[in-house]
């Protein structure tokens, strides 16, 4: 993802020292709610990943249709769909640097003032909140993707069937269009 920094919260240096201090200090309720919401942003990520793609898919499956005012509506659909989760990229983004500074606050708190800094220096409520609301997002965005799925697949059996239609009533004026040409034949056999 773009907006995201590629690394994860996990892999960052200042957070794997800080799990460790939590560890050190035995403070395993801190420690699994502060594992949990780090795991809660990587899979936030794989997902809005995940949505990314599915509607550049989408895009690209728009590109090969004609256009009509289905597709118009299912194109502006995956649009708006698409503005919003990269707003959500972005929040998110927000998020993470917002725990990577608090990560480092409570770093440089407890190397001035000892592991006692930690409780006033972290509030994961606000982020977890954050983080709710990014999955409430992901998933109406999901919710969209798989509507806009289905009326991409209609209209796709709508162009198909029309073709098809096309191509019986165009075999069906060749066919009368040789009956013609054989009946006037035998008419003029006969005459």
């Amino acid at each position: 993802m773009n907006d995201i920094s590629e690394i994860t919260l996990k892999d960052n240096a200042n957070m794997r020292e800080f799990i460790q201090i939590l560890k050190y200090n035995k403070m395993n309720n801190f420690l699994n709610d502060f594992i949990d919401t780090l795991d809660y942003v990587g899979n936030l990520e794989n997902k809005l990943d995940k949505l990314m793609g599915e509607i550049e898919t989408l895009k690209e499956q728009m590109t090969k249709m004609r256009e009509n005012p289905i597709k118009k509506a299912v194109s502006n659909t995956i649009n708006n769909i698409e503005n919003k989760l990269r707003e959500t990229v972005r929040f998110l983004g927000s998020i993470k640097n917002n725990i990577t500074q608090n990560v480092n606050q409570s770093l440089n708190n407890i190397k001035r003032k000892g592991i006692s800094a930690i409780n006033s220096t972290l509030n994961f409520m606000r982020i977890k909140d954050g983080l709710r609301k990014i999955q409430r997002t992901l998933n109406a965005a999901e919710n969209k993707i798989d509507k806009a799925v289905k009326e991409l697949e209609s209209l796709d059996k709508q162009v198909q069937k029309s073709s098809i239609i096309s191509d019986l009533k165009a075999k069906k004026e060749q066919c009368n269009t040789k009956n013609s040409v054989n009946k006037v034949k035998k008419n003029e056999i006969t005459i």
